[in-house]
């Protein structure tokens, strides 16, 4: 299981600013990609996806410990155990930046949408 989730939040097309003074004469020059909001909405999608995956290995994980018996195994029952924690607290950490990104994108899309009609 990767323990990273994506790192780059920044839009690639407006470098975060969210306008391309270039494209002044269409609706204002909103970025298209990221709406307005300065965010990339791919690392919205790989953290998803992410989560996904931390998901179904924190459920294998879980099923495993809770399976076996394990009164001769501690070492390994304590590698499963941290990774569960592991995993545990990395999905919080991810589901919170998760719920930025999305409500800054939604904040965005709102304020182009409002630009556009007037």
């Amino acid at each position: 299981m990767a323990t990273s989730a994506p790192q780059n939040e920044t839009c690639s097309r407006c470098s975060g600013s969210g306008n391309l003074p270039h494209f002044s004469h269409v609706v204002g020059g909103i970025c298209f990609r990221c709406w307005g909001c300065g965010v990339d909405p791919k690392t919205a999608v790989q953290l998803r996806a992410w989560l996904e995956r931390a998901r179904v290995e924190f459920k294998a994980r879980t099923a495993k410990l809770a399976s076996c018996s394990w009164s001769h195994v501690t070492k390994e029952r304590t590698d499963l155990e941290r990774e569960i924690e592991m995993i545990t607290k990395m999905g919080k950490q991810n589901r919170a930046r998760l719920d930025r990104l999305e409500r800054q994108v939604s904040a965005g899309r709102s304020w182009a949408k409002d630009q556009v009609r007037g």
